[in-house]
């Protein structure tokens, strides 16, 4: 090849087992022929022929290894020629029947410039740099620049990434030099805005216009610039496009190198006319550092102090700025504030702040809003910064809360009777305004609910306190003050302060604190007792904690499978606490507690065990109450499923047979794939019925299980994991729907009053025998059978074959419509079609219907007659006597239409025959006429007339020839009389 220093051409055979070189890894195969080639880098280049296939090999001039797997280039009948090269791009090769022509190259097949380039390179391809193509290089333009060196695929460098309208992108080009000569664009694209400019090409760097972008909305946008040659895009970049008249803030001007910012006109401009003196740092921006207060009370006309810097110097004078504050949920919502004559250019005393109703914060509890310095002739914002607007009646309604707020000194708020209000007394009703949360104690102090509410007598319990100023800290202790014990005040253990609203404690055991030898409910008032004085401060609720006695009254269910899992549900009084339930079943804990606070009723799951009768334990601090009504049973065994069939619909009744089920609370069915395991699986299905032994589920259809056809079954039985296990998968083999192969339904009549028994086969029917149905109409057929048919050896068939029911039966499960409409079932669920019905006869045609499972498949429509004989023969017997009828008349009219004829051409033919005779008569006439007429000129003294001669002699002559045997003289006179009408 021209591409090679050595063409490829050059032939040099190698055989199996024989060395290309004694550096370079062995040939080997069956190869029927083979060149090679030497590469500009001295690397090989083998093509090689294998069976039908040519092959082509690379290997590298610079390793000891394969650098290119053997890749197919071409596949062909049986080689037995040799390779012949036309010219670098052609190969020709001889098969058995033909000459075939191919190339030894796939270099189209690599998509992009890397993948053309990337090692091994194949000797044969290069990359087209202004046609994008991987190709030979004769197929390249000859002004296109080809190359094969890896990592040299043009690419292109922004110089300056900030760009704006009108200036010059410049781009470096790497890695080859482009022919200047050649055209190229740049196409800038921004949404459905799309410019295009010339680009120009020097050595290596490539400059085109910015245009102007009309549609963009902000100062930065990221734009796309496609390099194109010849409607072909060699490259690509992204610049950042800026609109200097688009930024808002000095902040986000002044960093862009050819943006400058005015500051009193809050305009942001490449070539800028400012009012003052223009600015273009950042650090050179007006800049608010900080805002005193950073909290402002809603309502509440105050003073607020901005550390500002870097204000213009023409704002000296105070009429030239002002504050303004501005919404941020609604930025249209702002409000201007004066500023006193103490404002300086480093700091602005906004006077008499207030938030109004009209801002949409004012509702909240707390948000931002945002502090602003302005140029007063335009309103121009020059800095903001955001604070906090607050309301102290919406930040809590706890006393210790808010005066807490108050000594942070961060909120001006105060607790003035039931409301956290501002702290000024002005704003108080009443005058006194709480600011010191231990002030609260006592007076703002109120239990609102106790968690529970009860506890049980032998203490240890934990309640929770819940309420409005209960305490500052941890100097408080809770007492119990019992009515029915003389009011006997007795103090709560392990008093634990959580905040001013929630504090909680342990409570005390009170069957030893009292000597209760029975159990009783005991109602204790709740005291708080304050110690951040020198005397005691106490606090009295109304509200009653009750110690009570548990019950435990059930366990459902009282048995389980030995490796656990059974969810139980225990019934009883007093059994649930938020936090310190506990239950025990044979010493090991009950897990998964969920209770019901309303009925006092508790559920959890077993753990493994053994045992009959052993302990049901609830504990609830030194509470316990205990049953020995829970047992442990053998763990179930799966000794047989049946079917392991299917179909599509679903629907099919699953049978698993084995023993210990009954103690087991909910046995699942678990359907999945091959990965199907106790956690991973499509669906869980629940049992239609079980019982000790058996249990029957209801398998979904395929369309449920996501389409899967690799369908595998196992069972999740409470914690028995070895009937889950991928080891105890079963297999489910899906089989198609059934088809009808053949029926005696239709053209067979059943007769009313009669059964009819029905002959069915359908395909795979026999693998669910016991879960056919057939139904006539609505309703079932009966005694079904089905035996597995020996008809076909290619095709599972089942036979089945079932007995009607009764006509009268069927008839009446039938709802008929006052229109004598096609009635339809009462339930609504089948349908019989009418088709004849008068007094004396009556025919009525049902569909069959057979159901497996959700499968459903009409097979036919069964007829019933109300007489003792079948109407269908009836019918056909009067169409057999009709038709014969009519032939008996086609019949009839033939022979006399042929007798009619036959007589025609026997009149025809005597007409033929007279007309014969009566000409040679009429010729024998006139020659006795000459004959007579000759005879009366000799017998002159013969006394005869002249009209007498040719008659008597065409007479006698008649009679002669018609009655040769008769005599002409007795008969002539007879005769004449006979004749004369002929003549």
């Amino acid at each position: 090849s021209s591409d090679l220093s050595s063409g490829i051409n050059a032939e040099w055979p190698l055989r199996p087992g024989v060395y290309v070189s004694s550096d370079v890894v062995p040939f080997s195969g069956t190869s029927t022929v083979a060149f090679a080639g030497i590469t500009v880098n001295r690397g090989i280049v083998v093509l090689y022929a294998v069976g039908a296939q040519i092959r082509k090999l690379v290997l590298s001039g610079y390793a000891t290894t394969f650098s290119l797997l053997p890749e197919i280039v071409y596949t062909a009948s049986d080689i037995i020629n040799k390779i012949h090269f036309k010219d670098e791009q052609t190969v020709y090769l001889s098969t058995n029947y033909t000459i075939e022509k191919f190339e030894p190259q796939r270099c189209s097949l690599r998509r992009t410039c890397e993948e053309c380039l990337a090692s091994p390179i194949d000797p044969h391809c290069g990359w087209c740099t202004l046609q994008q193509k991987c190709s030979v290089k004769s197929r390249c333009d000859l002004q296109d620049v080809w190359t094969q060196t890896s990592g040299r695929c043009l690419s292109f460098i922004v110089q300056e990434q900030n760009v704006m309208a009108l200036q010059t992108l410049k781009l470096e080009v790497k890695n080859m030099a482009l022919p200047t000569s050649e055209p190229y664009l740049c196409v800038y694209h921004h949404g459905d805005e799309k410019h295009t400019k010339t680009a120009y090409v020097n050595n290596s760097l490539m400059s085109c216009e910015v245009p102007i972008f009309v549609n963009v909305t902000q100062g930065l946008t990221k734009m796309n610039v496609d390099i194109v040659h010849r409607h072909v895009k060699i490259g690509n970049v992204t610049v950042n496009y800026h609109m200097c008249e688009l930024y808002r803030r000095c902040g986000e001007c002044t960093p862009i190198s050819f943006c400058t910012w005015c500051p009193l006109d809050a305009l942001c401009s490449r070539a800028p006319t400012c009012k003052d003196d223009a600015i273009n740092d950042v650090a050179s921006c007006p800049n608010i550092t900080d805002v005193s207060p950073s909290k402002i009370p809603r309502l509440i006309g105050k003073q607020v102090v901005v550390s500002i810097k870097n204000l213009p110097s023409t704002l000296g004078l105070g009429d030239l700025y002002k504050c303004r504050i501005t919404s941020i949920i609604n930025p249209k919502v702002s409000q201007l504030f004066d500023i006193t004559s103490q404002s300086t250019n480093d700091t602005i005393f906004c006077q008499n702040v207030i938030v109004g109703q009209k801002f949409p914060e004012f509702n909240n509890a707390e948000s931002k809003i945002n502090v602003e310095v302005v140029y007063a002739p335009n309103s121009v914002s020059l800095a903001q910064m955001e604070v906090s607007v607050y309301a102290c009646e919406l930040l809590t309604s706890d006393c210790v809360q808010c005066a807490a707020a108050y000594s942070s000194s961060e909120y001006d708020c105060g607790f003035c009777t039931d409301t956290c209000a501002y702290s000024s007394s002005d704003y108080c009703s009443s005058g006194s305004v709480i600011k010191r949360p231990k002030d609260c104690l006592g007076t703002a102090t109120k239990i609102e609910k106790l968690i529970p509410d009860w506890l049980p007598l032998n203490g240890g319990a934990t309640v929770l306190i819940l309420g409005k100023s209960l305490s500052v800290d941890t100097n408080i202790e809770v007492q119990l003050k019992f009515p029915t014990k003389n009011n006997q005040i007795v103090a709560c253990t392990s008093t634990t302060f959580i905040n001013s609203t929630s504090i909680m404690c342990k409570g005390p055991d009170i069957m030893q604190q009292f000597g209760l030898v029975n159990p009783e409910v005991l109602p204790a008032k709740i005291r708080l007792r304050f110690t951040h004085g020198e005397a005691p401060e106490f606090y009295d609720s109304p509200v009653e904690l009750r110690f009570a006695p548990q019950d435990l009254r059930s366990v459902y269910p009282s048995y389980g499978p030995q490796s656990g899992g059974t969810r139980v549900l225990l019934n009883g009084t007093r059994l649930c606490h938020p936090t310190e339930t506990t239950v025990t079943i044979g010493n090991k804990s009950c897990s998964g507690i969920v209770c019901d606070y309303e009925r006092q009723r508790l559920s959890c799951t077993t753990d493994s065990g053994k045992g009959a009768n052993v302990s049901v334990t609830v504990t609830i601090g030194n509470g316990r109450i205990s049953r020995d009504v829970f047992s442990y049973l053998s763990d179930p065994v799966v000794t047989g499923v049946t079917p392991l069939y299917t179909l599509t619909y679903g629907g099919i009744d699953v049978t698993v047979e084995g023993r210990g089920f009954d103690g087991i609370q909910m046995p699942y069915l678990l359907v999945g794939n091959a990965s199907l395991s106790c956690d991973s699986y499509l669906q869980k299905v629940p049992p239609a019925t079980f019982n000790s032994t058996n249990i029957i589920y209801q398998l979904p259809s395929i369309d449920q299980l996501q389409g899967n056809t690799d369908l595998r079954i196992s069972f999740l039985m409470d914690a028995v994991d070895d009937l889950c296990e991928p080891s105890s998968n079963r297999k489910v083999e899906i089989l198609k729907d059934p088809n009808v192969i053949s029926e005696n339904i239709k053209g067979r009549p059943c007769e009313i009053g009669k059964r009819c028994t029905l002959n069915i086969e359908m395909t795979e029917i026999h693998h669910f025998a016991s879960q056919t149905q057939v139904f006539i109409g609505d309703l079932p057929c009966e005694n079904i059978t089905i035996m597995e048919s020996t008809k076909s050896s290619d095709i599972r068939i089942g036979n089945l074959t079932c007995i009607a029911p009764p006509y009268e039966a069927i008839l009446e499960d039938i709802t008929v419509n006052s229109n004598d409409n096609p009635q339809v079932h009462a339930n609504g669920t089948a349908y019989r079609v009418k088709r004849l019905s008068s007094e004396t006869t009556k025919t009525d045609l049902f569909p069959v219907l057979v159901e497996i499972g959700n499968f459903k498949i009409e097979v036919g429509r069964l007829e019933f007659h109300k007489k003792g004989f079948n109407m269908t023969y009836v019918y056909g017997a009067a169409g057999a006597v009709g038709l014969l009828i009519l032939i008996i008349v086609i019949i009839v009219v033939k022979n006399r239409s042929d007798q009619k004829k036959k007589m025609e051409d026997m009149t025809m033919k005597h007409n033929k025959e007279m007309g014969v005779m009566e000409g040679r008569y009429a010729q024998a006439a006139k020659q006795a006429f000459m004959e007579m007429t000759m005879v009366k000129d000799k017998v002159v003294d013969v006394k005869i007339k002249n009209d007498d001669i040719p008659y008597r002699i065409f007479s006698d002559y008649l009679i002669h020839i018609m009655f040769p045997n008769v005599d002409k003289k007795e008969k002539s006179t007879d005769c004449d009389s006979a004749l004369i009408p002929l003549l």
